[in-house]
């Protein structure tokens, strides 16, 4: 059959034709030639290379079957290694086509779960190449939830560094295979007895066996009969092998390796131990006598390749029922009282690289998980920025930074960012649109200090320096209020100020220069440009001491742990007066615990509800006197 129909003809069912068209997960369409004796020899590194061998008979499957097997190759990131496993796994997908097999990929970065999941319900050979994530390992406790399956990409388009883990668990609840499946695991640290690089080589048959068999557990579970992991480069042409002759899976596992090397079987220490794992299988170990355990087979080592065929299309044995096809789009909601939802109002924040206020985020919650589709669009209707992020169901988040499609930061002014979701199955939900307000003009202020006592006059402590930056003329409006939103000083009262830095020095008094009270106040700057206004404000303490409790609301008889923060430097640790209702007076001594002076005090279990007042008493390192109160309700 001519090359150039091979792809169109295995695309004979819905989803083949899907993912023939997508570009996501596609179908091979024509034959190439088989990477014949490429053995790289990296550690940790398999690509099954092909080497034909003229024991293996011609038996067949026609290539434009829709009843050939299928094939899927799965290449999650893998650091410095994806590259080279992107190559590798591409080779092995044109030895399959060239086999016979249909072919689907889903190569990283779009290696996801959801996209795995569309690709490998009922394949006959799953090929994985990424990272491993076994037990035993140092990456306790053990469990099944990320162990032993899949290290895929968390969203499509994700960094090569970047890895989610899906373990048996989660294979044994969505994946069904076909019946006598084979899986290759590849590249992995754990499958095939080996431990991580670092390690060095791993000796120990009784772990080396364990990792192997809880690795091919799930696989086992949803329908594989053979799981072959590798952790060096083999000269074996799997899927030559798998489509022609009636050689057993341990026939297969034995092919002979080139001038003793570690790419085929070694046969020089090889063992077998049954699975406890799994109750039908068995398992094929073959350490190499420097390298250690990077080779391994565990499930029907007696299977053949006719028995490999003959499984093609039919269900497996051990997974579940794949779902019915998914016709209802997805509903999406966007949540955020009190964020500029409502009509009317826009999402302020300020992209100018100050660390504050530097991206809006916008909570979600999904009916499904689904591709979020986000524009960004500016007054003129202008596409300024388009992206797509993957959102799980329920309540999730989409982040847009302020920046446009050429990676900048926008214009002031104002924006509206569109979000549409879109589920697996390609349905599209209804759109949800937000209106927001850039506006970059001010950078956030900085301050000397966070706490300053000025009422005793002296040197210490008496004053702290706020500054901010313009990066454009602006209006400005700079104030000191205090915890009830009063105005107590006003430094400038909207007045144009040039572009630049400017800088206030504020020394805990008042419009008449008097010693404000102990207490918390805000610096708050507001700067207003004809794209709109932006405040922003810092928080100042006022006091000799802060002080801490364990309780706020505390009983009679109980514990309570009083943490005292000074303003200024101590001569010693500050003392604690303690007034309880119907009690007498008690005096404490604190202790230094890193920042702060601490005491325990048990209160008296009699006496009255009412107000606890809490009196920190010391001496600044000038010999001043000074106190502090906080008072708590005791009932």
């Amino acid at each position: 059959m001519p090359a150039q129909t091979r792809g169109a003809q295995w695309a004979s069912t819905e989803q083949d034709r899907q993912f023939a068209a997508s570009g996501t997960l596609a179908a091979t369409t024509r034959p190439r030639r088989s990477a014949v004796a490429r053995v790289v020899g990296t550690l940790l590194g398999v690509i099954m290379v092909v080497s034909a061998q003229a024991s293996i008979g011609a038996v067949p499957v026609a290539a434009d079957s829709s009843s050939a097997p299928l094939a899927v190759f799965i290449v999650g990131p893998s650091a410095g290694m994806t590259n080279s496993n992107l190559a590798d796994s591409a080779a092995l997908a044109r030895d399959a086509d060239a086999a016979g097999m249909r072919v689907r990929k889903v190569f990283h970065p779009r290696a996801t779960w959801e996209n795995v999941l569309d690709a490998i319900q009922g394949a006959s050979l799953v090929v994985y190449m990424g990272h491993g994530n076994g037990w035993p390992s140092p990456n306790g406790p053990f469990q099944e939830d990320t162990k032993n399956g899949f290290g895929l990409n968390p969203r499509e388009g994700a960094s090569g560094y970047s890895t989610a883990y899906y373990g048996a668990d989660k294979l044994r609840k969505r994946v069904q295979l076909a019946k006598n499946a084979v899986v290759l695991l590849v590249h992995l640290c754990y499958a095939s007895g080996n431990g991580e690089e670092y390690m060095g080589p791993e000796w120990d048959k009784d772990i080396a066996t364990k990792r192997v068999d809880n690795f091919a557990s799930g696989f086992l579970d949803i329908g594989a009969r053979a799981v072959f992991a590798y952790g060096m480069d083999q000269k074996i042409d799997f899927p030559r092998a798998l489509m022609n002759g009636d050689r057993t899976m341990d026939e297969i596992f034995k092919s002979p390796n080139s001038d003793g090397r570690y790419d085929g079987f070694v046969g020089v220490r090889d063992y077998y131990r049954d699975s406890r794992r799994t109750g039908w299988a068995r398992i094929h170990m073959d350490p190499h006598p420097r390298e250690g355990h990077f080779r391994s087979l565990t499930g029907d080592l007696a299977m053949t390749a006719t028995d490999f065929r003959s499984g093609a299309g039919d269900a497996g044995g051990g997974g579940p029922t794949p779902p019915a096809p998914d016709t209802r789009a997805p509903v999406l909601k966007l949540n955020g009282s009190g964020t500029g939802l409502a009509a009317g109002t826009a999402l302020r924040f300020s992209p100018n690289g100050d660390r504050s206020g530097e991206s809006i985020r916008l909570r979600t919650t999904l009916s499904e998980r689904a591709t979020v589709r986000v524009e960004v669009r500016d007054r003129k209707d202008t596409l300024v920025r388009a992206y797509s992020r993957t959102v799980a169901k329920g309540r999730g988040s989409i982040t847009w930074n302020g920046h446009n499609n050429a990676g900048k930061v926008v214009a002031d002014g104002n924006y509206r960012v569109t979000l549409t979701p879109r589920d697996k199955a390609g349905n599209k939900g209804s759109s949800r649109s937000v209106n927001t307000l850039v506006l970059t003009t001010l950078k956030a202020p900085s301050q000397s200090r966070r706490t300053i006592f000025s009422a005793d006059r002296d040197k210490l402590a008496q004053s702290t320096r706020v500054g901010f930056t313009l990066l454009r003329k602006a209006r400005v409006t700079w104030v000191i209020r205090d915890s009830a939103g009063r105005s107590v000083a006003t430094h400038i009262d909207g007045r144009f100020l040039s572009k630049g830095k400017h800088a206030w020095i504020w020394a805990g008094r008042d419009q008449k220069g008097r010693s404000v009270k102990a207490g918390t106040y805000h610096a708050v700057v507001t700067a207003r440009t004809a794209a709109g206004s932006v405040r922003i404000m810092r928080t100042i303490r006022v006091g000799a001491f802060r002080i801490e409790t364990s309780d706020a609301t505390p009983g009679r008889g109980q514990r309570i742990r009083i943490r005292v923060f000074s303003t200024e430097p101590l001569k010693s640790a500050p003392r604690v007066r303690i007034s309880q209702p119907g009690h007498a007076d008690r005096i404490v001594t604190t202790k230094r615990v890193g920042a702060a002076y601490v005491a325990t005090v048990e209160l008296k279990s009699k006496g009255k509800a009412g107000a606890l007042r809490i009196v920190a008493l010391g001496t600044d390192a000038r010999g001043g006197h000074q106190s502090q109160t906080r008072t708590l309700r005791i009932h």
